[in-house]
């Protein structure tokens, strides 16, 4: 599989970040987050429980997914770009971050990747 990210990409594994996904039909969606950079985040659905109809490109929102670092949007669009068993791939629908510092100022326990 061809790598398109050019943004640096951060692991949350050692303090687990939970967010909530409400996708187009207005379901909500409880994940966590395993990685992020200033364009995108990688969410696993714990349990199994995960949208089974979201189409790539679909466009979704995120919330919650604050770590009580620095500040962040409280809501986010974003689209799946690709998914598997238990994880979905968001491309977020312009910038989280102005630069790769406010990944680690907003996680700053986070693993470059």
């Amino acid at each position: 599989m061809e790598n398109r990210r050019y943004h640096q990409r951060y692991a949350l594994e050692e303090y687990p970040v939970y967010c909530e996904m409400n996708d187009s039909r207005g379901y909500y969606y409880y994940a966590r987050i395993r990685d992020i950079s200033s364009r995108g985040a990688r969410l696993d659905f714990p349990g199994g429980i995960m949208p089974d109809r979201m189409a790539i490109g679909e466009e979704v929102s995120i919330s919650g997914y604050s770590a009580g670092g620095g500040y962040l949007p409280p809501r986010i669009s974003a689209k799946p770009v690709w998914h598997d068993r238990s994880a979905y791939g968001f491309e977020f629908a312009g910038s989280a971050f102005d630069a790769d510092e406010d990944v680690l100022a907003a996680y700053p326990y986070a693993r470059s990747i």
